[in-house]
């Protein structure tokens, strides 16, 4: 699966309202950076990692730890899924070739493994596995 990712500078739970009361919204899950410890006090509200359907397409959402990983072109990336660990960092290191590391690849607490990759073309992937 290839979904949008919809990167903010910890405004994602508002842009998460608006989207609500403009499209129609299904089956949304929402991660705060909160339930990460030691996360600053002022990141705690923020949006880890959201996904939701948005009219029937799912799209990912959340916010950046700097507001350089968003800038860029990057408020937009895009984030594939795959079945295993291997094959995420298989897909990541060939995206990194020429490109550069936005998010280290590592498990977290929503994957067992992510990682965010801006290509040689200036494309951001969110690769993850599921």
């Amino acid at each position: 699966m290839v979904a949008p990712f919809l990167n903010f500078y910890g405004c994602c739970g508002e842009a998460i309202e608006l989207y609500e009361k403009v499209f129609t919204v299904k089956n949304k899950q929402v991660q705060l950076f909160g339930d990460i410890p030691g996360i600053p006090e002022n990141m705690k509200s923020w949006i880890l990692h959201a996904e939701m359907e948005m009219e029937g397409q799912t799209f990912w959402l959340g916010d950046c730890f700097s507001p350089e990983q968003c800038a860029g072109g990057l408020m937009i990336t895009l984030a594939v899924t795959f079945p295993t660990v291997e094959k995420v960092t298989e897909v990541f290191n060939k995206l990194l070739e020429g490109g550069s590391v936005l998010i280290e690849l590592s498990p977290k607490p929503y994957s067992p493994m992510h990682g965010c990759v801006k290509d040689k073309f200036g494309v951001g992937w969110q690769i993850t596995a599921r």
